[in-house]
């Protein structure tokens, strides 16, 4: 079996082919290159586009990362690129109510990105999260009040799975 941390190395190569192989490959094993996810979160800035395409193909084949890549996906919810952000909000809602310490960042993050997918994707995260995002309950009332149909709806899941 390939080395999950190779790859993830492999991710952030100066050689696009070593990107899009390493990206391949991650797609392939897909719920075993779960200890990559947030190499592959961080790498969506990847200016070749087969890599790019890989990647996104091996994030959406995981499941929910290892619980303790949490604060490094919230970190990444503050990254200048947006699919990073994207990515980083869907793998936290994937963790559930494993990801309550992230309901700050991600309150914040749909705030700031109310207008575009990765404010939406906040959203559905927080959701995700359940009662442990109750931090996030000002912001989500904000959201649910949007003129953006998904991001309002998102919102108001996300009230509703926290009870109020």
């Amino acid at each position: 079996m390939d080395d999950v941390a190779q790859l993830a190395t492999g991710l952030q190569s100066n050689d696009a082919a070593t990107r899009q192989q390493a990206a391949e490959r991650l797609a392939q094993l897909a719920e075993d290159a779960s200890p990559a996810a947030a190499a592959l979160v961080a790498s969506c800035d990847d200016s070749d586009e087969s890599a790019l395409e890989w990647k996104v193909a091996a994030l959406e084949s995981l499941g929910a990362p290892p619980a303790e890549q949490s604060n490094e996906l919230i970190s990444l919810l503050a990254s200048d690129c947006e699919l990073s952000r994207y990515w980083a909000a869907t793998l936290l809602g994937r963790l559930g109510e494993a990801a309550g310490q992230a309901a700050t960042a991600l309150s914040a993050r749909l705030s700031a990105d109310e207008g575009n997918a990765a404010g939406e994707r906040a959203a559905w995260a927080l959701a995700q999260m359940g009662p442990a995002a109750a931090p996030a309950k000002e912001a989500l009332r904000t959201a649910a009040g949007s003129a953006r149909p998904r991001m309002a709806r998102f919102a108001q899941q996300a009230l509703e799975a926290i009870g109020g």
